[in-house]
């Protein structure tokens, strides 16, 4: 065992079964958030509605995106009967997906006496006053370009992970940090994870690093492994300052890594404990084997990760020792990707991540769908609407009438932001199935304030039904107290 074990951390158990064998090349990456493209793939360019609204009983603002499946991608085929898509977007909740069919759309449009794309809110959650809900118009590009970056701000294509070079005796990450080169054994290491590149005018993924000005060195290690792009922060590749004992621009970049290698030179032992970082939640520690364990190249390598990071693989082999060169790679480059992916979903990342996406929900929301008005809150939507008034308005969450809502937060809006559309739905005549959320009679208000929002995946689940939704709201408010 080449790690001390401490009780904040996990190492990961090794199969001591030689029989076993396992093949990294075509390894699966854990917990790689597809769905949260959906919108993108299926949604986008293809005819569909998009409907915001803040009402307590899911929990506040949320926005809804559905459309109507062709009758070939319906729940079941045989039925002949076609089904409804659609991505639920509530605060504090992951993305939920809900395939509803046609059948639970008529049933409630009979029931309520209501329009397709009104029973099809309603099949979602039937609390939802459907009166207080806004359309937005349809060819919103604005609109649905934000909805993309909602969705995807937590896909990862890019990824930055530390290499914390160890020589023998070495214990501490004062020790660590303050080696100015590496070995012969560390750079054919590196060699392994990637190419050396040179820093200056660098196009790639830089991962924080200076590729204008030298300051955080000349060189470092990049690759590209399947879609994504790795980029590392080498510790012997960043500025060394003598008289630093912390090596503090070494630090800045290594410690706020999710996922760092340590390589340990000769018959070393590492202390995940003497790395000090908020960040840091899993530790890759490879240790090229002794000449008289192995006759040629090989390395021994240890998966240690803090306890409440989730189990992630790919599983290490046998005695967890590595001769193939080209399997160490796919192993440790699936492992740390995994690892990050993993260490998401930890407390210290998953609760601010969260807030984050229901801060952007909830602005959103809010610039579409809670403006402010200098009307007189007497007159009624529909009036405001057929006198053709160019006044900011918001649809009244109680009675439909126009109000003033939050005047003070948007004192700051840019008076060149964008103008959202929000349709005002009205009643159709009659309700067509074969039609697609068919709305016959819209008015259009052009003057709602904008603004913009800058974002960097969330997870969806699936649910098929209002229970399990309402459920999910519930925990969900329970786990971010």
């Amino acid at each position: 065992m080449n790690v001390y074990v401490r009780d904040t951390f996990r190492e990961e158990i090794i199969s001591n079964d030689d029989d076993v064998s396992y093949s990294y090349t075509d390894c699966f990456l854990d917990r790689v958030n597809t769905d949260a493209k959906v919108y993108r793939n299926s949604f986008v360019d293809q005819e569909h509605r998009n409907y915001v609204g803040n009402q307590q009983c899911v929990g506040g603002p949320f926005i809804i995106s559905i459309k109507k499946l062709k009758k070939s991608q319906s729940i079941d085929p045989k039925t002949e009967d076609a089904a409804y898509q659609a991505i639920v977007r509530i605060k504090d909740v992951p993305e939920i997906i809900v395939l509803i069919p046609s059948v639970t759309v008529r049933v409630q449009a009979k029931l309520r006496s209501s329009t397709s794309w009104k029973s099809v809110i309603q099949a979602i959650h039937p609390e939802i006053n459907i009166n207080n809900v806004c359309k937005i118009k349809e060819k919103d590009k604005g609109f649905q370009k934000k909805l993309m970056d909602l969705d995807e701000f937590q896909c990862v294509s890019k990824y930055k992970f530390g290499i914390l070079y160890a020589k023998e005796g070495q214990t501490s990450e004062e020790e660590m940090f303050n080696n100015e080169n590496g070995s012969p054994a560390f750079d054919e290491f590196l060699s392994i994870l990637g190419e050396t590149v040179p820093l200056k005018n660098y196009t790639g993924f830089s991962a924080g690093l200076d590729v204008q000005y030298g300051n955080t060195g000349d060189t470092t290690v990049v690759t590209k492994w399947r879609d994504y792009e790795v980029t590392y922060h080498v510790s012997t590749m960043l500025p060394y300052v003598k008289d630093d004992i912390q090596q503090i621009q070494r630090k800045r970049h290594i410690g706020n890594d999710i996922v760092c290698f340590i390589f340990l030179d000769g018959k070393s032992k590492f202390d995940p404990s003497t790395i000090v970082s908020q960040f840091l939640h899993v530790f890759i520690v490879v240790q090229p084997l002794q000449p008289e364990e192995s006759l040629g190249i090989g390395y021994r390598v240890t998966i240690v990760s803090k306890t409440d990071v989730p189990i992630f693989g790919p599983p290490l082999p046998p005695s967890g020792i590595f001769h193939n060169i080209s399997s160490l790679r796919d192993f440790l480059l699936a492992k740390s990707i995994n690892g990050e992916n993993a260490a998401y979903l930890a407390p210290k990342f998953y609760k601010p991540q969260l807030r984050t996406r229901g801060a952007l929900i909830e602005d959103l929301v809010k610039d579409y769908y809670e403006v402010t008005s200098n009307i007189n809150s007497s007159l009624s939507l529909n009036n405001m609407a057929s006198l053709g008034t160019t006044s900011t308005i918001s649809q009244s969450p109680t009675n439909g009438t126009i109000r003033s809502l939050d005047e003070n937060c948007f004192k700051e809006k840019k008076n060149n932001a964008a103008t959202p559309s929000i349709t005002i739905l009205e009643e159709e005549d009659k309700y067509n199935d074969d039609e697609i959320l068919p709305i016959k009679k819209t008015r259009s208000i052009n003057n709602l304030n904008d603004n913009a929002m800058e974002m960097s995946e969330s997870r969806l689940s699936r649910y098929d039904s209002f229970d399990s939704l309402t459920v999910k709201n519930q925990n969900s408010k329970n786990n971010c107290k």
